[in-house]
């Protein structure tokens, strides 16, 4: 029986960029199957109790940009922090994946 990892995931999401990479890694050295699932971010935080990243307190805005600096570094990635086409409607995108 083959092995599946349930990944849910959203596009919109730069987490989902800086971690594709090693999570493939891991993909690949495990010899599993991957069972894409994009999520809706906007019906997550309002069924969780999350806030949008616009509602959230400035102190964790700020760190979430420290943060989106931090990793694509580390991960040798090319990441532009404030992209010209943002917010954008993710849902054509999720519905081709």
């Amino acid at each position: 029986m083959p092995r599946i990892i349930d990944y849910y995931f959203s596009l919109v999401s730069p987490w989902a960029y800086i971690g594709h990479v090693p999570f493939m890694d891991i993909v690949r050295k495990h010899g599993v199957e991957v069972n894409y699932k994009p999520v809706f971010l906007g019906r997550v935080f309002a069924e969780t109790g999350g806030l949008p990243l616009a509602q959230r307190h400035p102190a964790r805005q700020r760190y979430r940009i420290l943060e989106l600096q931090r990793w694509p570094e580390k991960r040798g990635l090319a990441f532009n922090i404030s992209p010209k086409h943002w917010p954008f409607d993710v849902n054509l995108a999720d519905r081709f994946v």
